[in-house]
């Protein structure tokens, strides 16, 4: 097979096609792109003004109550709390009243190698 006058018509249109295919999409991009360029900036026109030394006056109060409070926190966090214990022929479970997490269980039907629970 030679490369006669057909052939090279054939891979002649095919480029056009492609370079006519790129520069059109690359258009519609940048217009894409030019578009949502303006719609980002009129809607951060619409947010509102942050005075900002009205902010940092609040983030020191804020942060100062803050502080405090993880203090009691912290305090009450060590507290176990209430222990409740739910049980039957199989298990014995005992949860802590401070958000319902698990202390101990207990399965009753099984034991270890050594005979003591599982």
């Amino acid at each position: 097979m030679g490369m006669d006058r057909n052939t090279l018509i054939g891979f002649g249109l095919i480029g056009a096609l492609l370079i006519t295919m790129f520069v059109i999409n690359s258009k519609s991009r940048l217009a894409y792109e030019g578009e949502q360029k303006r719609i980002s900036d009129s809607m951060a026109a619409l947010k509102p003004k942050v005075d900002t030394t009205a902010l940092n006056i609040n983030t020191a109060k804020t942060d100062s109550n803050t502080i405090k409070n993880n203090q009691n926190n912290f305090q009450a966090a060590n507290e176990i709390g209430e222990k409740i214990q739910i049980e039957n022929e199989v298990f014995k479970i005992t949860f802590s009243s401070k958000g319902a997490q698990p202390i101990n269980v207990v399965l009753k039907k099984f034991k270890k190698a050594d005979g003591t629970p599982v």
